[in-house]
């Protein structure tokens, strides 16, 4: 077994074989399809590392299976798309330090790939430091196996749109629809995600569902931000009976919908939801609902001026485990919302330093530190 790399570019250099940054290959052809550098390579014993670098790619077919001639991507033998630089050399964290509460990083110097109203469905393929676009009435991806530092860009008008399907775990990520009137949501997860930050296009208008994370059967969502879509912050549908669904240190605010709905109606529930450390803040519904469908430990929150109230729906389970409810405003409890920093300020003593959502303000330099919880970060590959 062994690791190939082959390095890819917007056109071609040298011998155009991707053997080295000199050799590159050309990733797409003059209509949009991918090298066969790529669709022709043998993954029964090895691994594909494409180094691509800067510039944007314009996909003009579905990258699917079917257009490997030899062997497709495997879980031992994957498919690994990771930025580079216009050297060759691997992209690394624009900012290591980024939280998803924090507005995103620059995309100067990042490739994109953008496949317009095409998508991928190629099992066991993975993305490093690459940003994507669409605008398909559909999904972007299925079967991604896995997404560290990208951002994805939905500009659909199509209310099944969203951007991936199945997947594995996804972290340090962005995820926006802010190009979209018409979506279902902005993201289907179908694994964990930690530190990824979900933006929509606002709650006055469009059409569909506009979710933002759709959470179809039940898993876990940590250090994460949702932010201004039009319908529900996060979206549980699971109705597997034994679905755990967990919610821990993530920021929601100024949804339509609740800040965390569970739409799902199995019964009997055989397991217990758990909601620890967010902060909920702002949107059109409840804070969280429940439905009277999931028991729900919804602990150490913060929650306000949610339009339906703050809980709701939490069956047999007790609604005071520490959750603050007083109320207050944006200006004071995050630092600048207007520019998307959803960071807990260091001036608000009631909220800053208590461990609520996805990260706060630094310490002033002046100042003395505050409390809170480590933070579960995704890798940094």
């Amino acid at each position: 077994m062994a690791i190939t790399t082959r390095y890819f570019s917007t056109a071609a250099a040298g011998d155009e074989d991707g053997t080295s940054w000199a050799n590159r290959a050309a990733l797409l052809d003059g209509s949009g399809y991918f090298s066969s550098v790529i669709t022709g390579f043998d993954f029964t014993s090895d691994s594909l590392i494409c180094r691509i670098g800067p510039g944007t790619y314009a996909v003009g077919q579905i990258f699917s299976s079917a257009l490997f001639s030899v062997s497709t991507p495997t879980a031992v033998s994957p498919l690994l798309f990771h930025g580079c630089d216009a050297s060759g050399n691997l992209l690394a964290p624009v900012d290591p330090d980024w939280k998803s509460s924090q507005p995103a990083w620059s995309t100067t110097g990042i490739p994109l790939i953008d496949f317009g109203g095409y998508y991928s469905s190629v099992a066991y393929f993975v993305t490093s430091h690459i940003n994507f676009t669409g605008n398909r009435n559909g999904y972007m991806f299925l079967n991604l196996h896995g997404a560290v530092w990208c951002q994805f860009f939905l500009t659909s008008s199509g209310t099944g749109a969203y951007i991936s399907g199945s997947a594995a775990t996804m972290s340090n990520c962005v995820f926006s629809a802010e190009g979209a009137t018409a979506y279902s949501c902005v993201v289907q997860v179908s694994a964990e995600i930690y530190n990824c930050r979900i933006v929509g296009a606002g709650t006055s208008s469009g059409t569909g569902n506009r979710h933002g994370i759709l959470d179809a059967a039940g898993y876990r969502q940590i250090n994460c931000t949702v932010l201004d879509v039009g319908g529900d912050g996060i979206n549980c549908a699971a109705t597997n009976a034994s679905r755990r669904f967990v919610v821990l240190g993530t920021t929601i605010a100024n949804c339509g919908g609740s800040g965390i709905n569970m739409s799902n109606s199995a019964s009997p529930v055989t397991a217990i939801a758990s909601i620890n450390n967010c902060m909920i803040t702002g949107c059109g519904a409840y804070g969280i609902n429940a439905n009277s469908q999931l028991s729900a430990l919804v602990k150490d929150c913060r929650l306000r001026d949610n339009t339906s109230g703050n809980l709701s729906g939490l069956g047999n389970i007790p609604t005071d485990c520490n959750n603050y409810t007083t109320d207050s405003d944006d200006a004071t409890e995050y630092v600048d919302s207007a520019t998307g920093d959803y960071r807990i300020k260091n001036t608000a003593t009631d909220v800053w330093g208590k461990g609520y959502g996805a990260g706060d303000e630094p310490v002033p330099v002046s100042g003395s530190g505050g409390g809170g919880r480590p933070e579960i970060r995704g890798n940094n590959l």
